[in-house]
């Protein structure tokens, strides 16, 4: 014999029901508060580690940019030297020679070097 469920033993398992999706809704609500806040902080987390590394990649450029120019500066006062020093050289070698820096390239006459004079 099949025994059908009564109204009472009904009623009783959907009040039943109506608890465990209550009690279950509760949780699933309590989950996605406790998600939203966990999502929240670890947001915050991530922007204030984000701008940190932004400054101190700002501050890491601002000091590569200060060395450049530093760097630069060092490399044309350098430049100015050996252009002085060479200037001086030349300036010494032609006052030293009778024919100017000119003829200061290693023939050093112009019958050695084959330019015609001197030649049949």
């Amino acid at each position: 014999m099949n025994s059908l469920i009564g109204t009472k033993e009904l009623l009783a398992q959907l009040a039943t029901l109506k608890n465990v999706i209550q009690d279950f809704s509760a949780r699933e609500q309590k989950l996605n508060t406790t998600f939203r806040d966990q999502s929240a902080k670890e947001n915050n987390a991530f922007a204030t580690k984000e701008q940190q590394q932004v400054a101190a990649a700002s501050e890491r450029m601002a000091a590569a940019k200060e060395d450049f120019a530093v760097a630069q500066e060092r490399l044309q006062a350098r430049i100015a030297r050996r252009k002085t020093r060479i200037s001086r050289a030349y300036n010494a070698v032609r006052d030293i020679q009778p024919g100017g820096a000119a003829g200061f390239g290693g023939c050093g006459t112009a019958a050695r070097c084959g330019t015609g004079v001197g030649r049949d």
